[in-house]
């Protein structure tokens, strides 16, 4: 949980100090595919059935960093970038 937690707050910093969107969109498309893929993987279905408790709380941190990339996606939308 710490890892993903502070992956998010890494990427939501990088994204709020951006010279500009394309750059911070490249950063997206280059880093949110890997921890999506990371979050689902078969390593994580492992713990899930170890320690059933946390599945909630590691899926509900995966969609709070999802709605983060589609966040700044429509803050580049909505300022023309």
């Amino acid at each position: 949980m710490d890892f993903i937690r502070q992956t998010q707050w890494d990427l939501s910093a990088q994204l709020n100090h951006l010279p500009d969107f394309q750059t911070g969109l490249e950063k997206v498309l280059k880093i949110f595919p890997s921890l999506v893929v990371k979050m689902d993987s078969r390593i994580i279905q492992d713990i899930f059935r170890q320690y059933p408790g946390i599945e909630e709380t590691v899926i509900r941190e995966r969609h709070s960093l999802a709605k983060e990339a589609i966040q700044f996606i429509q803050r580049g939308q909505s300022r023309g970038s």
